[in-house]
């Protein structure tokens, strides 16, 4: 069980991989992204505006000092995503583990954090359930 709240830091030397590993600590089913413009759901070309996760923040022009987010589970991934653009000027995006794919969660944004990670993690259990069923085969 993770802590209902906890605090994500920005600063110049931190990369994209630390802000992401330190999110995925805290929602296993979930990860961050982060963009040089905003984006919706059917841009196709999403990725070419994504940060490399090797990059630190000042590589990618954060120019700002030391930035703290306070977030908790009952946070809205809108809400998370609205804050870390006004305070840090970066665009985030959250995704949700489904199967072997990362769903974008522009259609449950509206969703906390903590029900988006819980879902998450239902359905992979639910998957894993139905791959390790002994019951479960051709009669053929």
């Amino acid at each position: 069980m993770t802590p209902a709240h906890w605090k994500l830091t920005f600063s110049p030397s931190v990369t994209i991989r630390e802000l992401q590993q330190e999110f995925q600590k805290r929602y296993h089913w979930l990860k961050i992204e982060f963009y040089s413009i905003p984006h919706s759901i059917s841009d196709k070309k999403v990725s070419k505006n994504m940060f490399s996760s090797g990059k630190s923040l000042q590589e990618i022009g954060y120019r700002l000092p030391s930035v703290t987010i306070e977030i908790d589970d009952k946070m809205s991934v809108k809400e998370l995503e609205e804050i870390i653009h006004k305070k840090t000027g970066l665009y985030a995006q959250v995704f949700r583990k489904s199967g072997k794919i990362w769903l974008e969660t522009s259609a449950t944004d509206n969703w906390t954090l903590g029900e988006q990670n819980e879902e998450a993690e239902a359905l992979q259990k639910q998957l894993k359930q139905e791959r390790e069923n002994p019951e479960d085969h051709d009669i053929w």
